[in-house]
């Protein structure tokens, strides 16, 4: 194995959020077989409650962990700037960013330093994280409503994802061809398998602020599953 990458805080599409101590055991099992470890906390700072979740680099000792993240999600997808912590790559990594790009726009650096800078980038994530929970919850309580009884929803802590597992008798792939008709998308459970597995799960984003239209979306879309439902019956 050549290296693992892996997003232990909120990963997508589950939202799924590693324990610290899972977080530092698996730091030490990859540097005992010296395989890097490519961490991406692109989604660390989407937490709704407590402290915000530590990386598995604030395990790492030896620099055998590289962690990654980016503004995109956080402020806007147009910026295209993040950070590289490189642990024993580092100067690898700044002379492949210089062969590549040479150099990332000092403008939009700089204004994202101010931002920093004057706190406004703090009030800003106080904001984001507060209607990414309440986006979340919105969406959980329509599905809870509107969708199969026998759904199985996994609900996050933080993040602006849900997964769902549906009975195995929908294809979501059918499923999204039928919803886009109507103007209604999601991501189907086969997009994150290599081997076309999850079927029968999807993917709904809740980074939009909450509106009649999207309840009205989940409601159809909960109707259509159960359509395919009760065809195979």
């Amino acid at each position: 194995m050549t290296a693992c990458v892996l997003l232990p805080n909120y990963s997508n599409p589950c939202g799924s959020l590693m324990p610290d101590e899972n977080k530092r055991r698996l730091v030490e099992l990859l540097e005992q077989r010296n395989i890097p470890l490519i961490e991406d906390d692109i989604y660390g700072e989407f937490c709704y409650q407590g402290d915000r979740p530590r990386p598995a680099k604030a395990y790492d000792q030896t620099g055998n962990v590289m962690l990654i993240a980016s503004f995109t999600k956080l402020l806007a997808p147009a910026f295209r700037i993040g950070w590289v912590f490189g642990g024993r790559w580092q100067k690898e990594i700044e002379q492949l960013k210089f062969i590549n790009t040479y150099s990332t726009s000092l403008v939009l650096q700089r204004t994202i330093a101010h931002f920093l800078e004057s706190g406004g980038y703090d009030h800003h994530l106080r904001r984001l994280r507060k209607h990414c929970a309440e986006q979340i919850n919105d969406a959980v309580d329509a599905i809870q409503r509107f969708f199969p009884a026998d759904t199985r929803l996994h609900v996050p802590q933080g993040g602006y994802v849900l997964w769902l597992e549906l009975n195995e008798k929908v294809d979501t792939l059918q499923l999204l061809q039928q919803a886009l008709t109507e103007g209604i998308s999601f991501t189907p459970g086969v997009m994150f398998s290599p081997s076309s597995s999850y079927r029968n799960c999807l993917r709904i984003c809740c980074g939009e602020p909450w509106t009649v239209t999207h309840e009205k979306a989940i409601e159809r879309l909960g109707q259509m599953a159960q359509g395919y439902i009760n065809q195979s019956k």
